[in-house]
C-alpha cells in the first residue's frame, strides 16, 4: 500500500471513522425518508424521493463507509482525487442513503458529510449548465440533522468531510 504524503494537497486526512453500511433489501427511498422523518430528523429536502434518487430491490450485503477529512475548501474533481487517493471509492446515491438512514443521528466529528455519488439534476430548475448538478449530504451540527442536496459548482468548505466506500478485499 502506498504510503500519503499528508503535506500533499491531493491527500486527505482518514479519520479513523469506518461504519458497517447494509446496502439492499426492499425498502425505497421514499421509506428511508419516512424513517428518517419519524426519527427525529430536522429535514429531509422534499427532492429526495424514490422517483428521483431510486433504490432497487437487491439482496442485503454489507459495505465499508469511510470518512475522510480533506481539511481545506475543495471541489468535485479534488474530493474524488481525494478518494482515489485515499484507496477508497466513490459513493453511489444507496451507499448515501442508507449511512443516513443507520448513522444519521449517530454519525460522529464534523458535521457536513459530503457523498460524490454520480449527481442528480434537479428539472424545475430549468438551468441545464454545471449549475444544476446536485448530491446528497448529511448535515449533523449540535442538535440540528437534515437530508440535503448541495450543488457541485460552488465547491465544498473546510469543515465538510467526505464519504468512500472501501474496496473490497481479495
Amino acid at each position: 500500500m502506498k504510503k500519503h504524503d499528508f503535506t500533499d494537497k491531493s491527500y486527505a486526512t482518514p479519520t479513523g471513522r469506518v461504519y458497517k453500511v447494509k446496502i439492499g433489501g426492499p425498502v425505497t427511498t421514499d421509506g428511508v425518508v419516512e424513517y428518517l422523518k419519524a426519527n427525529e430528523f430536522d429535514f429531509v429536502n422534499e427532492a429526495i424521493t424514490q422517483k428521483n434518487f431510486p433504490l432497487r430491490p437487491h439482496a442485503i450485503k454489507e459495505v465499508e463507509i469511510e470518512i475522510i477529512y480533506p481539511g481545506r475548501p475543495f471541489t468535485e474533481s479534488e474530493g474524488l482525487l481525494f478518494l482515489k487517493n485515499a484507496g477508497l471509492r466513490r459513493p453511489t446515491k444507496e451507499h448515501a442513503l442508507r449511512f443516513v438512514e443507520q448513522y444519521g443521528k449517530r454519525a460522529e466529528g464534523n458535521s457536513y458529510v459530503v457523498f460524490l455519488h454520480k449527481h442528480w439534476s434537479d428539472p424545475s430548475l430549468y438551468i441545464s449548465d454545471d449549475r444544476n448538478r446536485l448530491v446528497l449530504y448529511l448535515n449533523h451540527h449540535f442538535t440540528l440533522c437534515e437530508l440535503n442536496l448541495v450543488h457541485l459548482h460552488g465547491g465544498f468548505g473546510k469543515g465538510c468531510v467526505l464519504a468512500g466506500v472501501r474496496r473490497a478485499i481479495k
